[in-house]
């Protein structure tokens, strides 16, 4: 079996004409703060504040987009992500690493999940608060998303193609900037060759998703270019710590 050693997601430092990802891998799983995505109000996060002392956001009147995220690699290890505002402007944010041992035999696909058993998401379905999972981001509400998540997911062509070929999104914006309610289809959506989705997805589980366009060359590294914004909105959950689980699949041999 031969299945890539290491798979990370980084995320720019940089701006979207000079992007710079040097150092800004996080690595998949972690405990006690390590390895997180927070998302907070513009100018309100902190390079060492602790997972458990975040600054909370609070419920808008109206839905919207939560403008500012950091990257956690240790609990109080973070970096601003540059390029992150909470719109499409920047192509430049998110890229998924896989090393070069990789054998994939079946083509990638991308969503998230209110926790790591990878349950199925209940469309328009909110938990009790206070919250403990991402429950309440992926299954959205009827009145604020439409019954979609409420983060809103995009990705640039295949990464790397069958014949070995890096996709590398140039700066500039990304599709038509979501709503809350933006969907793309139900079920998955393939980004073509070397380009955005013009319709964002909503990451509801393998209920709404990203599946990629190609298989990847084998025992090649990919780089799979991708952008996510977070919506809040009056009728989302409470609770301290309700960020959901991003999650890459595939099938190797």
């Amino acid at each position: 079996m031969s299945d890539a050693t290491t798979v990370s997601v980084a995320y720019n430092k940089g701006t979207d004409a000079s992007p710079d990802f040097t150092g800004t891998e996080i690595a998949l799983l972690g405990t006690s703060g390590a390895n997180e995505f927070r998302w907070c109000a513009s100018g309100a996060g902190g390079v060492s504040t602790s997972s458990a002392n975040w600054p909370g956001y609070p419920r808008p009147g109206s839905t919207g987009a939560v403008p500012e995220c950091w990257a956690f690699s240790t609990n109080t290890s973070g970096i601003k992500v540059a390029t992150y505002d909470g719109t499409n402007a920047k192509a430049n944010v998110f890229r998924w690493h896989l090393t070069s041992e990789l054998t994939a035999v079946s083509a990638p696909q991308m969503s998230f999940f209110a926790d790591t058993s990878l349950s199925t998401p209940v469309a328009g379905t909110q938990p009790s608060s206070p919250s403990t999972d991402g429950s309440g981001i992926v299954n959205g509400h009827s009145t604020d998303t439409s019954s979609h998540s409420y983060l809103k997911i995009n990705a640039y062509g295949q990464g790397i193609t069958s014949g070995g070929v890096q996709q590398t999104p140039s700066a500039g914006s990304v599709g038509t900037n979501p709503t809350a309610t933006t969907q793309n289809a139900a079920g998955a959506v393939t980004p073509g060759s070397a380009a955005w989705l013009a319709t964002w997805q909503d990451a509801q589980g393998w209920t709404d998703y990203i599946l990629g366009g190609a298989t990847w060359q084998a025992l090649t590294a990919v780089l799979w270019y991708f952008s996510m914004i977070l919506f809040s909105g009056p009728n989302l959950c409470l609770g301290t710590n309700i960020g959901p689980v991003g999650v890459l699949q595939y099938n190797f041999t």
